[in-house]
């Protein structure tokens, strides 16, 4: 029964992952190169200059898969990188105006659908959601930590 509830619950997250990847509003843009963006516009609005070490520091990804989103964005004009003259192996990151432009527009379509999605679910099924979810995350950060 629990290995059927298991594979049910993979499924599931899959099934999710799949529809959510048809409903990104792309920009040009794949999630995870919008993440990055995300948080280098973050971190910038707090007064915070980003290197390139910065954004590697909060992902879990290669720093090779990193390079390779920020050479992404870098041509699509949504960042600029430049090299620090105090130090030149440090390389900061910014966002451009069309990378402001193109998040204002990413995180706008992303509300609209996510606010239909909470009107449809209602409050009950929210609140019941959120709590599994954080339930589930909690459990995940304390496996994770074992390892």
């Amino acid at each position: 029964m629990q290995q059927r509830a298991g594979e049910l619950l993979i499924e599931a997250f899959n099934t999710f992952h799949s529809r959510l990847h048809l409903l990104w509003p792309c920009e040009g843009i794949a999630m995870h190169e919008f993440r990055i963006l995300k948080f280098l516009q973050q971190e910038l609005d707090s007064g915070k200059t980003v290197s390139v070490s910065d954004i590697k520091n909060q992902s879990p990804v290669t720093m090779a898969a990193i390079s390779q989103s920020l050479r992404g964005l870098e041509s699509k004009a949504l960042i600029e990188r430049g090299i620090d003259s105090a130090d030149r192996r440090k390389i900061w990151v910014n966002v451009t105006d069309e990378g402001r432009r193109v998040l204002v527009k990413i995180k706008s379509t992303n509300n609209m659908w996510l606010s239909n999605m909470l009107t449809e679910l209602g409050t009950d099924d929210t609140e019941q959601l959120l709590r599994i979810l954080t339930k589930l995350t909690d459990l995940m950060a304390k496996d994770t930590a074992m390892h």
